[in-house]
């Protein structure tokens, strides 16, 4: 083994010297890349194995090679390892080691990684073609059996999927209830019962635009600027009585985790609510602004109008609105932020109310 090492590596010394190693294309700064010691096969330039290390000849050993390994050429290997994995007759069965691969990186000199399967073993490979003065040596192969990082893979892969699946299917039935609700309220007389399903259908609907986008998510992040954007038709479209009123969004909320955006949400759902229903009762034109930003580990979102404005007196604590009371809930119990309503000044002549709420971000 020394000496096949030390042979191996006079050689890339000697290409060192001529410029010829490393080249551009070659080299894998992977840190999972297989290294000499994870296993060494050495090449001559007819492909034929010269030496095989212990870790080397272990690798093919897993992935079905029963007969000896040096002094074979390495097509007729990959030949029996395709024999021993019962794919001998897969023509979309990729060449064990990428043979056509390896014999372009013999004629170009040009380093080659990949991986190859066989079986349930998949092996991670490093080939670095040898030469001096332009002629070819064989090459070295570096190997590593990946099959077990590999399956942790595929098992993470598979919870992603399952989670983002179960996102899916809450969206769904969030949905049907909030059809159900809807389908109730139309068959209500009394105008208040019916007015207080349709901020329930509302609320749920919002709760579902977060289990949306966690389903299309692929880090378990909700993106909550997509979120407000599908939610501002979706509050103008319940406030139909107030078509005039115009919901805008300046800045950027960014991306949050599911524990965070579903309170997020349902919180700028009552108050972008309240503002379009209270602030205008009085006209049918208007603007709100939602302005956001982060700064020092929090987020600061605005949601400013020109409307009538809070009315004398008012106090957030004291208010009985049940949708301002789940405001002060969800803000202080899920967010652990805090929140401000304060009265503004417009136009000459106008109004206002801006809503100031703070919300400390995670590490």
């Amino acid at each position: 083994m020394e000496l096949a090492y030390l042979d191996a590596a006079a050689e890339l010394l000697h290409m060192v010297t001529e410029g010829s190693f490393p080249t551009a294309e070659g080299g894998n700064s992977d840190a999972l890349g297989p290294r000499v010691g994870d296993g060494f096969v050495r090449l001559d330039t007819e492909w034929v194995v010269r030496y095989a290390s212990p870790n080397g000849l272990s690798a093919f050993r897993r992935m079905g090679l029963t007969a000896d390994l040096v002094g074979r050429e390495l097509t007729e290997v990959g030949r029996s390892v395709m024999v021993a994995a019962g794919r001998e007759d897969d023509v979309s069965a990729p060449e064990p080691l990428a043979i056509s691969e390896l014999r372009d990186s013999l004629a170009a000199d040009k380093p080659q990684v990949g991986e190859f399967s066989a079986g349930s073993v998949t092996v991670a490979y490093r080939i670095i073609p040898l030469s001096r003065r332009a002629t070819s040596l064989g090459c070295v192969v570096l190997l590593r059996d990946m099959t077990d990082l590999r399956h942790r893979d595929l098992a993470l892969q598979s919870k992603d999927v399952s989670i983002r699946e179960i996102h899916h299917r809450v969206k769904n039935n969030l949905q049907t209830v909030a059809a159900l609700l809807r389908l109730q309220a139309r068959r209500m007389h009394h105008p208040a019962a019916r007015a207080a399903l349709a901020e329930s259908v509302r609320r749920v609907s919002s709760i579902a635009l977060v289990h949306e986008t966690l389903a299309a998510s692929r880090d378990g992040a909700a993106d909550l600027d997509g979120i407000l954007d599908a939610l501002i038709p979706m509050i103008s479209e319940v406030s139909a009585t107030r078509t005039g009123v115009r919901i805008e969004r300046d800045g950027h909320l960014g991306e949050l985790s599911a524990e965070l955006a579903t309170p997020l949400v349902m919180v700028l759902t009552e108050l972008l609510h309240n503002a379009v229903e209270h602030g205008y009762s009085d006209r049918d034109k208007g603007r709100v602004v939602i302005t956001a930003q982060r700064s020092l580990g929090m987020l600061i979102v605005r949601i400013s109008d020109d409307g009538s404005g809070l009315p004398q007196g008012f106090s957030l604590e004291a208010s009985d609105s049940l949708g301002l009371q789940i405001v002060r809930t969800l803000i202080e119990s899920e967010l652990r932020g805090s929140i401000r309503l304060v009265r503004r000044r417009g136009k000459p002549g106008m109004t206002g109310t801006e809503a100031v709420l703070t919300v400390p971000l995670p590490r």
